[in-house]
């Protein structure tokens, strides 16, 4: 497993990139949110060098580092180009028969403080 480490991710937003709390392993950053449907707690996976949300997970964290971990293996994420991000749609496809719940992190809403679970287990 690669190391994680808190961090500060710039996401993409339409006033430009916004600095987030979170914890980073290159390519990927996860920080912390509340789903708007369920309003339960979700990570949202990012991918830094684009600062793209990719995907809200609303499982446990040490699911979570295991489906990063799972992206990190399909693929060369290294671009910076945000276009390329969609040459990864079928990664979806993928992380959900590996039996993930993920879903747009779009429709989250609030920023809660971040949980510390994340050091237990991917230190």
């Amino acid at each position: 497993m690669t190391g994680w480490k808190p961090g500060v991710i710039m996401i993409a937003t339409e006033h430009g990139r916004t600095p987030l709390p979170g914890w980073i392993s290159e390519p990927f950053g996860l920080d912390w949110g509340i789903d708007s449907e369920t309003r339960l707690p979700v990570w949202i996976v990012h991918h830094l060098p684009t600062g793209y949300n990719l995907m809200a997970v609303d499982h446990g964290i040490a699911d979570v580092v295991q489906l990063v971990d799972l992206l990190r293996s399909l693929g060369d994420w290294s671009f910076t180009d945000m276009g390329r991000v969609e040459d990864f749609a079928d990664t979806l496809a993928v992380v959900r028969a590996s039996g993930f719940t993920v879903f747009s992190p779009r429709i989250r809403v609030g920023r809660p403080t971040m949980p510390n679970e994340l050091p237990q287990v991917a230190a």
